[in-house]
């Protein structure tokens, strides 16, 4: 929080009459600038995207395809006992998509005075190549949890 003024402590920050300005404004710059560094992250992101995605919609369509499809005849139960070894699945898919995508080294690493594998730039891939991706391709899944959701939003105990 004293990222303006270091040698501030807590307690005088919000003494100093244009703390709050100074801080915004030295904040509103960092968001609109386009440096190396700026520029290699977003291509990075970019990059583990489009692996994560591939990866994810490749795996993920299989995936749904060993599962039978919904049937609304089912009790919740039996139900619940499809949906349980689905969800273990694709735990372990996950943890592996990832340990697949990150045999794919950034190719711009280490140039420009970038180093990548940043953790946060690969989370955020990782929820959106991944996590979207993965979410839409288990349809049967999906199916599975809408019927025992309209169930119970009907009558909880059911």
């Amino acid at each position: 929080m004293n990222g303006v003024y270091p040698n501030i402590n807590k307690e005088q920050c919000f003494q100093y009459e244009n703390y709050f300005l100074d801080y915004f404004n030295e904040r509103a710059l960092k968001l609109f600038r386009f440096d190396t560094i700026r520029i290699l992250r977003i291509l990075e992101i970019s990059y583990y995207i489009i692996i994560f995605s591939v990866i994810t919609l490749l795996l993920g369509g299989w995936i749904n395809g060993w599962f039978s499809r919904p049937d609304p005849t089912k009790t919740t139960g039996q139900l619940f006992g499809e949906i349980l070894p689905n969800m273990l699945i694709l735990g372990v898919t996950i943890f592996y998509i990832e340990k697949i995508a990150l045999l794919f080294p950034f190719p711009l690493g280490q140039r420009f005075g970038y180093c990548p594998g940043n953790r946060k730039q690969i989370g955020f891939a990782v929820t959106v190549g991944q996590g979207l991706v993965l979410f839409s391709t288990q349809i049967r899944l999906q199916g599975k949890v809408r019927i025992i959701a309209n169930r119970w939003d009907n009558d909880p105990f059911t």
